[in-house]
C-alpha cells in the first residue's frame, strides 16, 4: 500500500464534507498534516465556514526537503488534482 501524501478538508461544490482526517483526534491529525492542517480539518468538522483545500502530510514535506526539493513520485499530480477538483483554489498553489 502506498503512502498517502495529500488530505482534503472543507466542503465540495455540492456541500458535502470532504475532510479526510476528520475521524482522527486533533492530536493524531497534527502528526499527519501538522497543526494548521489539523486545525482546518477540526474547524470544518464542527461546521465553521472553511474554504475547501488540502494539506500535504508532514512526512511528504520531509521527503521533499531531504530529496533536494524534489517531490516524491505522484505528488505533483495529486496537488494538481486536489486544487482543480472544484476550481476553488484558483489554479495556483500558495504557501502561508
Amino acid at each position: 500500500m502506498s503512502e498517502k501524501h495529500v488530505y482534503s478538508f472543507g466542503k465540495d461544490h455540492a456541500g458535502n464534507d470532504v475532510t479526510e482526517v476528520a475521524g482522527a483526534s486533533v492530536d493524531e491529525a497534527k502528526w499527519i498534516v501538522g497543526g494548521k492542517g489539523a486545525n482546518l480539518a477540526e474547524m470544518s468538522k464542527i461546521g465553521l465556514p472553511v474554504p475547501p483545500g488540502f494539506s500535504i502530510t508532514c512526512q511528504t514535506c520531509v521527503a521533499y526537503s531531504t530529496a533536494g526539493n524534489v517531490w516524491p513520485d505522484g505528488v505533483p499530480c495529486l496537488l494538481y488534482t486536489s486544487e482543480a477538483a472544484d476550481g476553488s483554489v484558483g489554479g495556483r498553489l500558495r504557501s502561508s
